[in-house]
This record gives C-alpha cells, sequence and structure tokens, in this order.
C-alpha cells in the first residue's frame, strides 16, 4: 500500500473522485451473482527521473523492498503478513471470488 503525506495511507475505495488522490485508481469488482461489490486500493507506484532526464514513458519505483517485488502479495509489514496469513501449513488466506 502507498502512503502519501506523513506515511498516511492512500485510500482509493468510497472515496469521492473529486477528492481521489491523482495515483488512486480504484478496482471496482461487482458480483452479480451475489450482488456484492468489493473495491480494491490501487495505487499506481512512485515514478522516477528518466536517465540524463529526458522525457519519455514514465519510470517506475519501489522503496518499500529492493528485491524481487511480492509484497502486494504477502504483505510489506508485520501487520499486514499477519492478516494474511492462516498460520497452518505455511499458507495464506484465500477466498472464492
Amino acid at each position: 500500500m502507498m502512503t502519501g503525506y506523513r506515511g498516511h495511507r492512500i485510500r482509493c475505495c468510497g472515496v469521492p473522485k473529486n477528492f481521489l488522490h491523482p495515483e488512486c485508481y480504484p478496482i471496482v469488482d461487482d458480483n452479480v451473482t451475489s450482488n456484492q461489490s468489493f473495491c480494491v486500493n490501487y495505487v499506481r507506484s512512485s515514478n522516477v527521473p528518466r536517465a540524463g532526464c529526458t522525457l519519455g514513458p514514465r519510470e517506475q519505483i519501489n522503496q518499500v523492498t529492493s528485491f524481487l517485488d511480492g509484497s502486494a502479495i504477502y504483505g510489506s509489514s508485520e501487520e499486514e503478513v499477519k492478516r494474511l496469513r492462516t498460520y497452518k501449513h505455511g499458507l495464506l488466506k484465500t477466498r472464492k471470488v
């Protein structure tokens, strides 16, 4: 999860469009069969200047981990890790979609 000013989490879901952070893209999944709606807070990763400060496509940076980034799956804090684990056979929590 990306953070904004003073480390506050950027919230995308349930926020009026005129108050959305510019890097927010809330992903809404309306489940027609169960009449439930699910929203994922999606925030683009930080951008960095291109080599030579030239114009071109946006370059992404991830400051959470310096290795293969699985933080979106496994969490990037101890609190998130505890919330995602089942504590049974090393598995993560899942749910049917």
